[in-house]
């Protein structure tokens, strides 16, 4: 028992001097503190215009201006192009049409002589005519 206590005593003694020498914990103590951010005072236009570029270098503020002049010449360019594609690819289909409506009408004229040919073979009874004549061609717009 007489140990017991002598070695309380010595942890007692460890831990007095351990709570004696703590020092309070500093992250990055060594670093310089961080600098201050100004704080300004906010400037108000009083006839501000959001279309106004108000940057203080000329130069940068016209060649801002120049590239959004540009684009925008660029987007009017494309504009006209699909409006001048459009344009000529509804006439394109109008000249298609034209042509097709003209084919169905030389093959109409076709027909409508063979069956008058064959409606005349017929009511003949069956006598036919041995050739059909150029200027009948021509009349039915078959020859030119």
């Amino acid at each position: 028992r007489a140990h017991a206590g002598a070695c309380g005593a010595r942890v007692e003694a460890v831990r007095t001097a351990c709570v004696a020498s703590r020092k309070p914990l500093r992250m990055f103590a060594d670093r310089a503190a961080a600098p201050t951010i100004r704080a300004y005072t906010p400037r108000f236009e009083d006839d501000f215009d959001p279309h106004a570029n108000y940057d203080p270098d000329r130069e940068r503020a016209e060649a801002k201006k120049l590239k959004r002049q540009v684009a925008k010449e660029a987007r009017g360019a494309a504009r006209e192009l699909r409006k001048d594609n459009h344009f000529l690819s509804e006439e394109r289909e109008r000249r298609l049409d034209a042509e097709r409506e003209e084919q169905q009408a030389h093959l109409k004229r076709g027909r409508a002589l063979m069956e008058e040919t064959e409606q005349a073979y017929r009511a003949g009874g069956g006598k036919r005519k041995k050739h059909t004549s150029m200027r009948d061609l021509k009349a039915a717009g078959l020859r030119r």
